[in-house]
């Protein structure tokens, strides 16, 4: 097997220690060692990496491709940032645990992705991974939502005892088939019928496993504070190591939560809490736009929530809560922007905002919402323009904030993409590197390094990743410090970036000079 010499290139080695330059040895899938600069080797394949930085391949803790992995395993979008692992999995939903509760939702969104589901639990899900074959690796969490829904459907109550006992071994079961760790995500249906106790029986066998538990809190805006301490009490109760997900202060009333937000954070950490998070670069944010209903209303999947919707009597009802959760004075749906959908219908909504189309139809932007929604089927997926950058800036400068993109892997092809997605499936990890390295200077190249690889890495238990050092494993990117910038926008998201240039994987080459060689040498972590 070929060696490779990465030669003069400056080495960010992943912990966050000073740049150095040293020549990096791999030999097939691992690092083989480091280097004095012109060192002799023989019979090594050189490249040339003077003026770029070579550090670790960057794990995205927080992403969406469960079945955009199987659709797209080329990952495109991924592998041009130098994404070498995904985590996948998050806020809730895996698709697994599959079982008559559950499995029309799932379904329906493998539909969208044109995937035939063949498998019904973690492992039998990480032989279709596998058998796909993967330009990247992925590691595969397990949802407590989806869990949920196996048990109790999307039924608003609590759980009996005997199905708090069926959830437990659910959960046991996933990580036995080989799931790395649990998700929550609790605005979501059925996550956001659980209580506390719940989560906290969950969050017992994550701690008896040493994996970590992820959470989507309760809220982001009004009740962040309270969703952010449920999070920690989570944690003191059964010494679960915990992640808050695209850590926020949602919408301008509460913005000015950031200070306590994170003093509750740091008391936590100096208690010994282990809570970390993940935040992409953004100031916008992006899920479905059923997220503007009432919890209540989202109760019983899909049917039932359409079934209200249309209803007269309860449509109304539903009318009246959005309109006090969300007054037209504060803006909040020139802020909500449609991203995608799936019916043809309203497909000349994209693109636009809740108050655009509210203002062509002479409708209240509460009635263009709930309009979109029964005409889509309720699968429409919005853009919520909701925060701001000096918030967004002290967040990523904490020293527990893991960069994450929360998005699913896609090609790099627009005539393969539906809508407008967020820009950060296509330019997180380069836009950290150029506007909040180079240009704002929120970070050095080494904390936004470290960010990217050791820090998630740790956190998820990964022995062998996330450092460039002898024995770990060559997942490596190569990028020019000076050149290195997303160019994905919010009008024009499907971009490659600017810098990136080389990204191994397991010790393969799979992108140089922003050229795809097409290899599929990716693991199931």
């Amino acid at each position: 097997m070929t060696r490779i010499l990465l030669s003069g290139g400056m080495v960010a080695d992943g912990t966050g220690t000073p740049l150095r330059q040293m020549d990096v040895l791999v030999n097939g899938p691992v690092i083989e060692n480091l280097l004095a600069p012109e060192t002799l080797i023989e019979n090594v394949e050189e490249i040339d990496c003077t003026g770029a930085v070579v550090a670790p391949g960057f794990i995205d803790r927080h992403t969406h491709s469960d079945l955009s992995a199987l659709a797209h395993p080329n990952a495109d979008s991924k592998l041009a940032q130098g994404v070498t692992t995904e985590v996948t999995g998050n806020c809730g939903f895996s698709p697994f645990p599959l079982a008559s509760g559950n499995a029309a939702e799932i379904l329906k969104e493998a539909s969208v992705w044109h995937i035939d589901v063949d498998w019904t639990d973690a492992a039998s899900y990480r032989r279709k991974l596998s058998s796909a074959g993967m330009a990247i690796n992925r590691l595969p969490l397990v949802g407590h939502g989806v869990m949920r829904a196996v048990i109790s459907s999307y039924e608003d109550r609590p759980l009996t005892p005997e199905e708090l006992s069926t959830l437990e071994r659910l959960t046991e079961e996933s990580l036995d088939g080989g799931a790395r760790g649990i998700s929550a995500g609790l605005i979501y249906p059925p996550g956001c019928f659980s209580d506390t106790p719940e989560l906290v029986r969950v969050a017992k066998v994550a701690a008896r496993r040493n994996v970590s538990m992820a959470f989507h809190i309760r809220g982001e805006g009004s009740r962040l504070e309270q969703a952010v301490q449920e999070v920690i009490t989570i944690s003191k109760e059964t010494g679960a190591r915990v992640l808050i997900a695209h850590l926020k202060t949602y919408g301008p009333r509460n913005w000015y939560k950031i200070d306590s937000l994170l003093a509750i954070i740091d008391r936590a950490r100096k208690d010994g809490v282990v809570v970390t998070a993940d935040r992409y670069p953004y100031l916008a944010s992006n899920t479905g736009l059923s997220a503007v209903l009432p919890l209540w209303a989202q109760e019983g999947g899909d049917a039932a929530v359409l079934d209200r919707l249309r209803s007269k009597s309860l449509s109304g009802k539903i009318l009246e809560e959005i309109a006090i959760r969300h007054p037209d004075e504060e803006d909040y749906w020139e802020r909500v922007v449609i991203a995608s959908v799936t019916r043809k219908e309203v497909a000349d909504t994209v693109g636009k905002s809740v108050a655009e189309m509210a203002r062509g139809w002479k409708l209240t932007p509460a009635e263009a919402a709930v309009r979109i929604l029964v005409e889509d089927h309720n699968s429409t997926s919005a853009i919520y323009f909701m925060m701001n950058q000096e918030n967004l800036s002290r967040i990523l400068k904490q020293t527990y904030t893991a960069i994450a993109s929360d998005a699913a892997a896609m090609p790099l092809d627009p005539a393969l993409v539906e809508g407008k997605p967020h820009p950060r499936a296509f330019g997180t990890f380069p836009r950290v590197l150029g506007r909040h390295v180079r240009e704002k200077k929120d970070l050095t190249i080494e904390d936004a390094v470290r960010k990217m690889t050791s820090l998630p890495a740790d956190s998820l238990g990964l022995k062998d990743r996330g450092r460039i050092a002898p024995n770990m494993a060559a997942d490596i990117v190569v990028f020019k410090p000076e050149t290195v910038e997303d160019k994905a926008t919010f009008n024009a998201p499907v971009a490659a970036p600017a810098g990136i240039q080389l990204v191994m994987v397991n010790g393969v080459i799979a992108c140089k000079n922003g050229k795809f060689t097409g290899s599929r040498s990716g693991q199931v972590l």
